[in-house]
């Protein structure tokens, strides 16, 4: 990709997963996954993105854990307003 550009509203892919501070303490505790992608959530990438990234966790994490997806689709949405008001919606939600 020599010379090309991805920006912020291009491809955005952000994982929060809360994690215990004792390792021991990780392997039984249940984990919290939140997913947030600026593309449309009918996308190739977002579609190919869930399915491989639930198949990451289930292996790691042995499905001990709750999966939250929320997709910005800043394609159709770019202006700062519905940017603002969709922190709000995360910040009230998780």
């Amino acid at each position: 990709m020599a010379g090309r550009k991805i920006g912020f509203g291009r491809v955005l892919l952000a994982i929060i997963v809360l994690v215990p501070t004792s390792p021991a303490h990780a392997q039984s505790e249940h984990k919290q996954v939140l997913v947030l992608q600026s593309t449309r959530r009918d996308s190739q990438f977002s579609t190919v993105t869930e399915r491989e990234l639930t198949r990451i966790l289930d292996d790691g994490l042995n499905r001990n854990y709750d999966y939250y997806a929320e997709s910005l689709d800043l394609g159709r949405f770019p202006d700062p307003v519905y940017k603002a008001s969709f922190r709000d919606y995360l910040h009230l939600k998780y």
